[in-house]
């Protein structure tokens, strides 16, 4: 005679894989971190997504808004890794079929996951696709349009300001818009599309891989699409610190290989005497040693 099957005895089911994996990465921006994790969890079909945040060392305590949002994934790393390598970390966790990418202070509307993964689909034509920023009164905010070139990326550096500042201002004339490069604040790709690439180029610190993420799409005559209906608030001011110490020399770096992967050695010779002289002439001595070292900000950077 056969036991009695009882329920401790039976094969527990298996929890479905989250269809979309919404990736942050946090360094001591708690506020706008939770102002993101709140819109995610009143999203529709919240069962259908995870949150993953990788903090980079924070003393904020970004490093454990588990406490509060117990349905959020941290990955805590030791010291500030960088935006490229702790996406990596994250990515390769991540258990979704499409991947957020979403910067801290970025709110997504309730049905904003549903509608770019709807929308993404199974059409691989589509590399990535993003949601319409708009501010707190409700204006657009999202930049977009052709990709910036050497020069652009020079004058934002040297203004201090984030590179997609260069770009001009989107908004879609019609549900959705083709264009050369999203808006790096909010966007969603296949998770597989970036381990196929081996991940984001860790040649990049805090700038340069999603540029060049989308640098790669255009060239592969990939769609990078904004969509009108869907929308994302930024409802924090900015925090308008200009950047400073490794942050400017990462990004010094970061646009340096880019510009030699995508425009050639002889443009990145020129790249780099230029900053190697913007250097010499303010006789700033810590950014000439991290451009002639290539330093970026990846975990071995000075703390």
């Amino acid at each position: 005679m056969e036991p009695e099957e009882t329920e401790s005895s039976a094969p527990e089911s298996l929890a479905p894989s989250p269809k979309t994996t919404v990736l942050l990465v946090s360094h001591n921006c708690l506020e706008a971190l939770k102002a993101s994790i709140v819109a995610l969890e009143a999203a529709e079909d919240r069962d259908s997504f995870e949150v993953l945040v990788v903090d980079c060392g924070s003393r904020d305590g970004s490093a454990t808004v588990d406490d509060e949002f117990p349905t959020v994934t941290v990955l805590r790393l030791p010291r500030n890794f960088g935006l490229t390598k702790a996406r990596n970390i994250g990515v390769r966790t991540a258990k979704g079929e499409f991947l957020l990418l979403l910067q801290p202070g970025v709110e997504i509307e309730a049905d904003g996951i549903v509608r770019l993964s709807g929308r993404m689909g199974d059409d691989h034509a589509i590399a990535a696709v993003a949601p319409l920023l708009v501010g707190g009164d409700g204006a657009p905010l999202s930049r977009g349009g052709a990709l910036p070139g050497p020069p652009a990326l020079i004058r934002a550096w040297a203004e201090r300001k984030p590179w997609y500042e260069q770009l001009p201002r989107a908004e879609p004339p019609s549900d959705e818009q083709e264009l050369e490069c999203l808006d790096p604040r909010a966007f969603l790709v296949r998770t597989q599309a970036v381990r196929g690439m081996n991940y984001f180029d860790e040649r990049y610190g805090d700038f340069g891989s999603e540029l060049d993420f989308f640098t790669q799409a255009y060239k592969a005559s990939k769609k990078l699409l904004l969509l009108r209906p869907v929308k994302a608030h930024i409802r924090l001011p900015a925090a308008n610190r200009p950047l400073a110490g490794e942050a400017v020399v990462d990004y010094a770096n970061g646009i340096s290989a880019y510009t030699a992967k995508h425009y050639g050695w002889a443009a990145w010779l020129r790249i780099k005497l230029g900053f190697v002289f913007r250097a010499l002439a303010r006789l700033d001595i810590g950014l000439l040693l991290g451009v002639l070292s290539g330093r970026i900000i990846d975990g071995s950077q000075p703390e």
